[in-house]
């Protein structure tokens, strides 16, 4: 999974320092900040709500794009007294890597302290898509609990499934592919006897009884 900075100039050299992909991750960190949310869909809406929890001053802006969040998300906007701006970001004062405000095109200049972003994700499923697997709605791998895909033989697990995108739950869905892809295997041999011809050979190299200790 690859995440997309906002079509923003310089913004790049804010990413880990005070421009951000995941609310959960980052949120707690920039808290009684000045925040601004890019993006204009429903998960922007839901961002900047979410950010309330966290800083007092969270506004959204759509970088020249008009909204396309839901009746109900508008009503939220209003509701929760969330300004938006509409214009294109023209410019980004930053320094070291820490913003400082955002220029619009109509040269209106806001100060912000932290930007998240929710343009979009590209997710790396070319090997998978290939093989067959099926996919999401979002390009994600689908698998069941055992990370196991539609394809027999095939497992995924990690960012280029429907999990959460965090590198210990994706090391956590590797653990379990790998039990599963053991266990599995181990019931194949099972099923097809290539136990019983390795243990055959063990049986005939005299391998199966321990050495006899005298004391």
């Amino acid at each position: 999974l690859l995440h997309i900075p906002p079509d923003i100039p310089h913004v790049k050299y804010c990413l880990g320092h005070s421009m951000f992909f995941c609310k959960d991750c980052d949120g707690y960190r920039n808290r009684e900040k000045r925040i601004v949310i890019v993006g204009n869909n429903d998960d922007a809406v839901e961002y900047a709500l979410g950010m309330l929890c966290y800083a007092s001053c969270v506004l959204i802006a759509t970088n020249g794009k008009a909204p396309s969040w839901s009746p109900q998300h508008a009503k939220w906007v209003g509701e929760y007294q969330i300004p938006v701006y509409e214009t294109r970001i023209t410019e980004v004062e930053q320094e070291n890597g820490f913003l400082k405000s955002l220029t619009f095109e109509d040269r209106e200049c806001v100060a912000v302290d932290a930007l998240f972003t929710t343009r979009g994700d590209i997710v790396h499923n070319k090997l998978g898509k290939a093989l067959g697997a099926n996919l999401d709605e979002n390009g994600q791998i689908k698998v069941d609990h055992c990370m196991r895909t539609s394809v027999p033989g095939l497992y995924a697990a990690g960012c280029v499934t429907p999990a959460n995108c965090q590198m210990i739950i994706a090391a956590g869905d590797g653990a379990v592919a790998a039990q599963s892809i053991n266990r599995d295997l181990f019931e194949e041999s099972l099923r097809n006897h290539s136990l019983r011809c390795f243990r055959a050979e063990q049986v005939a190299n005299g391998q199966t009884e321990p050495a006899v200790l005298s004391r």
